[in-house]
């Protein structure tokens, strides 16, 4: 779409605009690359890492299943359900504006930042046992990365990377089979 290119000429103009006034600054100290690493590089480079941690963390549990299409994980699970909420310090919350407070946003995406932690406690009320809370720590990470390795669709459970179950599988509802056998 048009305005879809115009925001994406619009992200390359203030990017390269970015990198050129980090640039500029550089050379006006003799080291223009320096500025342009650390100005924007490692920046760059935390924030894919932390992004990338955040979607595994918020996606990945052995008691969440992973689906081969949106129509078989909505026939088989509420969104709350195959999300995970991963509990940190409070302080990590407002510098990350609530970001893991992630079931209440994949039930309601528009809810703001600032409203994300009264929606989760008000939803995880209303799941019950059947919300998944885990607190962020060392051991939960060794934990999970040792469990959550790959996945086995067909078998519908996780396996280390030897290809050996890691997770009791899980069966899924009529409906998900239904949805499976007709693909």
């Amino acid at each position: 779409k048009a305005a879809a290119w115009l925001d994406f000429a619009l992200l390359c103009f203030w990017g390269v605009s970015f990198i050129l006034s980090l640039y500029a600054v550089g050379d006006a100290i003799n080291r223009p690359i320096s500025a342009v690493v650390w100005g924007f590089v490692v920046p760059f480079l935390i924030w894919n890492y932390l992004m990338g941690l955040t979607a595994f963390l918020q996606h990945t549990h052995p008691l969440v299943p992973w689906f081969r299409s949106r129509e078989e994980a909505r026939a088989n699970r509420s969104q709350a359900e195959l999300t995970i909420l991963v509990q940190y310090p409070a302080w990590y919350d407002i510098l990350s504006h609530n970001i893991m407070q992630h079931q209440a946003h994949h039930i309601n995406p528009s809810i703001p930042w600032f409203r994300l932690k009264a929606a989760q406690r008000q939803l995880a009320g209303l799941l019950g046992g059947k919300a998944i809370v885990e607190s962020m720590g060392l051991k939960y990470l060794i934990r999970l990365t040792r469990t959550c390795q790959l996945y086995d669709y067909d078998h519908n459970s996780w396996l280390s990377f030897a290809g050996y179950s890691t997770t009791v599988s899980e069966p899924l509802r009529e409906e998900s089979i239904r949805l499976e056998a007709s693909l």
